[in-house]
C-alpha cells in the first residue's frame, strides 16, 4: 500500500486546478475576467447658480421700470463700497440727470403732479447723492424751488376744480399734493372734509 501513496498524492495535484477552475466557472467568477466598470455617473439635475447681476445692470433695469427709487437705493449701496468706481459714478449720475429731466419735461408741461413725484423724489434722497453732487445739474435749492411751485400748482387747481364742482378731481389733485407734502396739515383736513362730501353725494344717490 505504501507503494500507491506517491501515485496517489501525484494523481490529487493533476486533479487540482482542474478542480479550482469549475469552482471559478459555478461561482460565475473567471480568474482572467477584467473589473467590472463603474456605473456611469447620472448627471445633477441642478442648475448651477448664476452671479448676480451688477449693481450698474440692476439699476438700469429699475430706472427701465420706472422704479427710480429702487434705481436710487441700488447706486447708494453700491457707490457706498466703491466710491472711487469712476464708471459707477458716471452711471449713477446718468440715471439722477434722467430723473431729473423727467421732471423739467412735466414741469413744462404743466403736469404738476408728475413733475413734483420726481422732484420730491429726488430731494429726498439727496443724501444718497454725496460723492457725486458736484457732477449733477441741479442743487438742493432749485429742487426746492421747483418743488415749491409744483405744491402751489396744485393746491390752486384743486380749489378751482372745486369751486367748479367738481369733487372728484379736487380730490385726485390733492391727494397728488399730500403725496410731495405729506406734513401739510391744512391739506390733510381738506382732503378729509372734501372725501366725507363724496361719500354723502355717493349715498344720497
Amino acid at each position: 500500500m505504501t507503494g500507491y501513496r506517491p501515485l496517489i498524492l501525484l494523481a490529487l495535484m493533476m486533479l487540482l486546478p482542474a478542480v479550482l477552475s469549475c469552482a471559478w466557472v459555478q461561482g460565475g467568477i473567471s480568474p482572467e475576467s477584467p473589473e467590472k466598470a463603474p456605473p456611469p455617473a447620472v448627471p445633477s439635475s441642478r442648475t448651477p447658480r448664476q452671479a448676480p447681476a451688477p449693481p450698474v445692470d440692476q439699476a438700469r433695469k429699475h430706472m427701465a421700470a420706472g422704479e427710480y427709487q429702487e434705481a436710487i437705493e441700488t447706486y447708494r449701496l453700491a457707490f457706498q463700497k466703491q466710491p472711487h468706481d469712476r464708471e459707477l459714478a458716471s452711471a449713477y449720475v446718468e440715471s439722477i440727470e434722467t430723473i431729473a429731466a423727467a421732471a423739467d419735461r412735466a414741469f413744462v408741461r404743466q403736469d404738476f403732479s408728475a413733475a413734483g413725484r420726481n422732484y420730491y423724489l429726488l430731494s429726498k434722497n439727496s443724501e444718497a447723492f454725496k460723492g457725486i453732487d458736484q457732477e449733477l445739474s441741479f442743487n438742493g435749492a432749485q429742487l426746492d424751488a421747483r418743488l415749491g411751485e409744483c405744491r402751489k400748482a396744485l393746491y390752486k387747481q384743486g380749489f378751482q376744480q372745486y369751486r367748479e364742482g367738481n369733487l372728484n378731481g379736487a380730490i385726485a389733485l390733492w391727494e397728488d399734493l399730500l403725496a410731495i407734502d405729506p406734513q401739510n396739515a391744512e391739506i390733510q383736513r381738506t382732503l378729509r372734509t372734501a372725501k366725507q362730501q363724496q361719500k354723502n353725494l355717493q349715498g344720497r344717490e
